[in-house]
């Protein structure tokens, strides 16, 4: 599988997913303000939960049905406001 993400905050994250048992797959680094494509990522089921964190701090959860990632193009948003309280904190 490719999933896609599209990083509109402004610190690189490091993208994870994980499925209904909690285990996590790093998918990898996701860059500002770009779309990351992560390729030849396992199917974790029908449920995925997306988390985007910088240094080791979540900054974004989304938990999607397979079938809606599926119709999202297998693309998921982390949005530009989520990095905005580190970015305040200068780690911008």
């Amino acid at each position: 599988m490719t999933v896609r993400v599209d990083n509109q905050a402004g610190l690189v994250v490091q993208v994870d997913a994980v499925d209904p048992a909690g285990d996590r797959v790093g998918l990898g680094e996701a860059k500002p303000g770009a779309l990351a494509t992560f390729q030849e990522i396992p199917d974790i089921g029908a449920s995925w939960t997306i988390i985007a964190a910088y240094g080791g701090q979540e900054v974004h959860r989304e938990t999607l049905a397979r079938a809606d990632l599926a119709d999202r193009n297998w693309t998921v948003t982390i949005p530009a406001s989520a990095t905005d309280a580190l970015e305040q904190a200068g780690y911008l």
